[in-house]
């Protein structure tokens, strides 16, 4: 098959390969010699293949692989050892941007009609009726304010009738679906001049879209009205669009021939991008933050947060099923990969074995499901396959209980599932459980024929878009920071852990190092000497990266100013002395860089950079620094949800438009930093630093340059994530190519011309608020945060620096093995109280396995409890956690310690907090919520009760309890019943849980008080 398609010199290397023939040469051993086929004939075969075969690519591809299976089994028998040729790929082509059929003349000429249609019908807009001018409004924003995507235009006609302010710049909050996905994105749309006239006019007339429920049928609603407009505009049918996509594409040839390709795709909706989130958007438009709460500031510490285990607290192990499912202990951080790989089989054949001959008990099931993901080439690792296991037995378990699998049908599977992900308190922790969820039902279905489920349906989350935070760090905002981390504490515990933390700081917020990267950064990596320092960003062993995409040089010349390289050159110094090496830097001496992505440097420099031997910080631990980093970031910010990451953040979006190089005289940027003048004048002194990276100054190549800065493949992952200023940019040069002249804009706002032109004094912007303030629009709604009682502040500040010392010093003795005596004086404890602290506490930590209190295990020694109580993770429960502390801490010792003895007596452990005999007991529980502030809404309770109970005796307890609790009570209260067990006590038993209303579920900040309290009055 292959001799048709060759030429007479190349059939004879084809005739060794597939018969073995050898060709007729002259004679001798150079002849043998000659007669080997060696790479350069199987090049030569394949190119003429390439020839002969190029007019179908489809044919070529099958000939390659059968040559490549010919070589390969000849290299299997020895015949030959010839390296298997390239089969080459199908790439299907890409339609360009431009194509002839964009500038179709007829087209082009049509749309010109369109628009001048629309510029006469701007001064004629009585003659419309409702729906006419609804559509005027719909094409203006068209081809006048740039939403060139049905997703962006069908998000506009569903935002409400109102204005938002920023600044004194008016945007609408635009929320387009995404891939099916609602809530996807949110973005700023910042109307063109004549399309913001158009909007104020129409929501001050109580005109406005009433789109059809169905939503479905909101792109041909918006077309339904611009073809009216058209109509009563008087334009022709044929002249006028025959479909949406037709009004879109040619509308959008105008911008694409104008505007930088990314700012184009943009306005197309072709990818995802979030614009700053309220709390952003409030700092951007103040000058000082909004005060928060202290304890707000209190940052839980994240153990392994660079591995893939989530940082939640597991617990105890026990070879017996617990009420919160069975996990599998953590390894040893010595262990190599084969060691943590022995033990996990080890353990899963262990709890298979525990299942006995129960062969659909989920944790059977899960083990084999984790074992068979062991194997193949996506094989999971030891830590990601013990994480799957956990996560899974911990959010089944639960709804389970025992129940096998084999005994659910389909419909019993997808509620099961359904609860498991309603229990998860994020976005993305939703995402990652279904993705596991469905993978594990897969495996069900394959290898044991258990019942499909309908996997789009239930577990539709593992394909959303991930959650964004867009949140940004100011440039003001971070001089503060860094001036903060001075006095934040950590000088008690160590004055060079400062200086560290502020270094972490610049390398995050002026490089946009990921945290693990810079943590984890070696002397090696800092390229300090010559004219052009910079920052090799590479695997070693004690650190992986990312993705391989991470691995880059950051030029440290171009993005940090000269005090902050001498900054850190003057840490790298130290750390070369406490190596016995400074004497290289000095002297000049350059590491050997030719292998720069190598793991391997020489040993002298192996040493961390961030490292500090006085308190046994070999590389300083997350757990130490980033609480103090986080909480002097949300006391500058006044923003709790702020994080390390958001340094990244802000160096993507800060540093894409300074290379932009942007004019910030105009609008919309002229008003957007009216508060943050210290950013601005940052941005445009520093842009000359930033440009001299690129050798030519095209768009391209500067996303590609901060992608490369980044550590991303490609410049569409950056823009999708981590710049937050696409709305800013594509508004600025939406408004450079259309129109905005002031006579346009006169006519757009229906205003009389004398009016309009003597109170707007010929500038667009002073018509537009004149517009505003005469349509009683001035007062538009601006974004806002809950504000916060000072007077509570003031009351409660000295209780909560006392519970965050308290909680710092246990947390830091414990987690470090430090003196505590020593500790104490540096936290300016008294000896006495530091004392009680730590007993109160090694006591409470005696009683973790009742489960009453919840303390962290340390990270390195998983025998070992820290002193210091796990605290909750959310911002809503430390809220809760909040207003409780203050109650308690304000009553006197002594009635403290009664209201505390309530919840030792009744206090469960695992899934409730409380758990009553009776009617008595529960009495006291209502001393306790008063004293916290609660009401009887604030609790959810569950009967509890035998399996064997009897339906009469069933009855009974619920009309015991009913009468107890009274007010109290409420109609479908969930009951549960374990298993082979009769009716516990007289009545059975009451379960209560305090309950966060706001995430409707059991509170975690009730335990993390209840043991604090403890702790601080003992």
């Amino acid at each position: 098959m292959l001799l048709k398609f060759l030429s007479a010199e190349t059939s004879q290397v084809a005739g060794v390969l597939l018969y073995g023939e050898q060709p007729e040469r002259g004679g001798g051993e150079e002849a043998d010699q000659s007669a080997k086929v060696n790479n350069d004939d199987v090049e030569m075969l394949v190119s003429e293949l390439f020839k002969e075969l190029a007019g179908s690519k489809e044919e070529r591809v099958k000939v390659i692989k059968l040559l490549k299976l010919i070589i390969r089994e000849g290299n299997k028998q020895s015949l030959w050892s010839i390296p298997e040729p390239a089969v080459p790929m199908i790439i299907p082509e890409v339609k360009g941007r431009f194509t002839p059929q964009r500038f179709d003349v007829s087209t082009r000429q049509r749309e010109k009609g369109w628009r001048e249609v629309f510029f006469r019908m701007l001064e004629s807009q009585g003659q419309l009726d409702s729906d006419g001018r609804l559509g005027l409004l719909l094409y203006s924003a068209i081809c006048d304010g740039g939403l060139l995507a049905t997703s962006l235009l069908n998000a506009f006609i569903r935002h409400p009738a109102e204005l938002m302010s920023l600044n004194s710049q008016v945007y609408l909050h635009l929320r387009p679906v995404w891939s099916g996905h609602e809530g996807a994105e949110s973005r700023m749309w910042f109307p063109s001049p004549v399309t913001q006239a158009l909007v104020a006019k129409t929501i001050a007339s109580g005109e406005w879209f009433s789109p059809p429920d169905n939503k479905r049928k909101h792109t041909s609603y918006v077309f339904r009205l611009i073809t009216k407009f058209f109509k009563q505009a008087g334009l022709e049918k044929s002249n006028g669009p025959r479909n949406i996509s037709e009004l879109l594409n040619a509308t959008s040839l105008i911008y694409d021939l104008q505007l930088e390709p990314f700012v184009a795709d943009f306005l197309k909706h072709k990818y995802l991008n979030h614009s700053l989130k309220p709390s952003a958007l409030v700092r951007l438009s103040q000058d000082s933050p909004a005060k928060i709460h202290t304890l707000q500031c209190l940052d839980r510490t994240n153990i392994g947060v660079d591995s893939l285990e989530e940082s939640e607290d597991l617990p105890a192990v026990e070879q017996q099923s617990s009420e919160e499912g069975y996990v599998i202990p953590g390894f040893q951080t010595e262990w190599s990969k084969p060691q943590k790989h022995d033990y996990l089989k080890y353990t899963l054949s262990q709890i298979k074995e525990a299942c006995g001959d129960q062969e659909a008990h989920l944790y059977r099931l899960l083990a084999e499901w984790i074992d068979s993901e062991l194997h193949g080439k996506a094989a999971l690792s030891a830590n990601s396959a013990r994480y799957y296991f956990n996560t899974l037995s911990r959010n089944l378990f639960p709804a389970i209980q025992g129940q096998s699998l084999a005994e659910l049908s389909a419909l019993d599977f997808e509620e099961l599932y359904l609860e498991a992900l309603y229990q998860l308190n994020s976005d993305g922790m939703q995402r990652k459980v279904a993705k596991m969820l469905m993978r594990f039902h897969r495996f069900l279905v394959n290898k044991y024929g258990l019942p499909d489920i309908d996997y789009r349906e239930v577990l539709g989350a593992h394909d959303a878009p991930v959650p964004v935070d867009a949140d940004l760090i100011y440039f003001d905002e971070y001089q503060k920071i860094l001036k903060g981390l001075e006095s934040s504490g950590l000088e008690k515990i160590y004055p060079g852990l400062v200086k560290v933390a502020r270094l972490l700081v610049i390398v995050a917020f002026k490089c946009g190092l990921r945290r693990n990267e810079v943590l984890r950064a070696r002397l090696a990596d800092f390229q300090l000497y010559g004219s052009e320092p910079e920052l090799l960003v590479r695997a070693h062993p004690g650190r992986r990266l990312k993705t391989p995409n991470a691995q880059r040089r950051i030029p440290l010349h171009a993005l940090l100013s000269e005090d902050e390289i001498a900054e850190l050159t003057a840490w790298y110094r130290k750390r070369l002395s406490d190596k016995g090496e400074v004497g290289r830097l000095e002297q000049g001496e350059e590491t050997d860089n030719s292998d720069w992505a190598s793991s391997r440097s020489s040993k002298p420099l192996d040493g961390y950079m961030f490292s500090i031997p006085e308190v046994n910080q070999h590389v300083v631990s997350q757990d130490l620094i980033m609480p103090y980093i986080h909480q002097v970031m949300r006391r500058v910010t006044g923003d709790e949800s702020i994080r390390f990451h958001h340094f990244r953040h802000s160096f993507a979006t800060w540093t894409l438009l300074r290379l932009l190089n942007l004019d910030y005289s105009k609008a919309p940027l002229d008003k957007l930093f009216v508060q943050r003048r210290e950013t601005q004048c940052w941005i445009e002194r520093s842009q000359r630093d930033v440009l001299v990276l690129l050798t030519e100054q095209h768009t391209r190549k500067k996303l590609f340059l901060l992608a490369r800065l980044l550590g991303h493949s490609y410049p569409t992952i950056s823009l999708e994530h981590y710049v937050h200023c696409l709305d800013w940019i594509s508004a600025q040069r939406v408004r450079a190519i259309t129109a905005s002249d002031f006579q346009l804009v006169v006519k757009a706002t229906g205003l009389p011309q004398a009016s309009a032109y003597r109170n707007g004094d010929g500038d667009v912007d002073c018509l537009l608020n004149y517009q505003l303030r005469k349509l009683k629009l001035l007062n538009l709604e601006v974004p806002s945060l809950p504000e916060t009682n000072g007077d509570t502040l003031e009351v409660f500040d000295e209780v909560t620096e006392r519970l965050e010392l308290c909680w710092r010093y246990l947390y830091v003795i414990s987690r470090f093995n430090l003196d505590p005596k020593q500790m104490a004086q540096t936290y300016e404890i008294q000896p006495e109280l530091a004392a009680q602290w730590v007993a109160a506490a090694q006591k409470l930590c005696n009683q973790q396995e009742v489960g009453r209190f919840r303390f962290s295990k340390h990270p390195e020694q998983t025998d070992k409890l820290l002193w210091a109580p796990a605290k909750p993770t959310e911002s809503s429960e430390m809220a809760l956690a909040s207003d409780w502390v203050k109650n308690l801490m304000r009553l006197d010792r002594d009635y403290r310690l009664e209201v505390l003895d309530i919840y030792q007596c009744y206090g469960w452990g695992k899934r409730y907090h409380f758990v009553f005999n009776n009617a008595e007991e529960l009495k006291q529980l209502y001393s306790l919520m008063d004293e916290l502030g609660l009401t009887r809404d604030d609790i959810v309770c569950t009967l509890l009760m035998g399996e064997l109970v009897t339906t009469r005796e069933e009855a009974a307890n619920r009309r015991y309890w009913k009468q107890a609790l009274k007010s109290g009570w409420k109609r479908g209260m969930k009951t549960y019943k374990f298993a082979r067990m009769k009716n516990m006590g007289d009545h059975g038993l009451l379960a209560v849980n305090i309950q966060n209303k706001e995430r409707n579920r059991a509170s975690e900040a009730f335990r993390f008080v209840m043991a604090m309290a403890h702790i601080l009055t003992e």
